[in-house]
């Protein structure tokens, strides 16, 4: 009999090496010595640059979900709620305030 997939069944959705090389240049080049902020717009056209994917399956993909991923920080996604205007950012700050 068929029963319902569990979570423990899922495998952990792999996120491509590009992807991450991506967010570790940024994080790299926008570091001010206490966190590093960058627009996802920079990210994403990296992204680009560095793979044959396209822009929307970035985001089908959630490719940009990646916080779980760089464990040594705390990552903040700040994207506009309704009625404000400006663009979506990362900033990451190493957890427990290490540099």
């Amino acid at each position: 009999m068929l029963q319902p997939i569990s979570p423990k069944d899922i495998k952990v959705r792999k996120i491509p090496d590009f992807v991450i090389e991506a967010f570790n240049e940024l994080i790299a080049s926008y570091w001010d010595g206490k966190s590093s902020t960058f627009k996802q717009d920079d990210v994403v056209k990296l992204i680009i640059q560095k793979s044959s994917i396209e822009r929307n399956e970035i985001f089908s993909k959630r490719l940009l979900d990646i916080e779980t991923l760089f464990k040594d920080w705390d990552v903040d996604y700040d994207k506009p709620a309704y009625g404000e205007d400006y663009e979506a950012r990362f900033t990451f700050k190493p957890k427990g305030g290490k540099r």
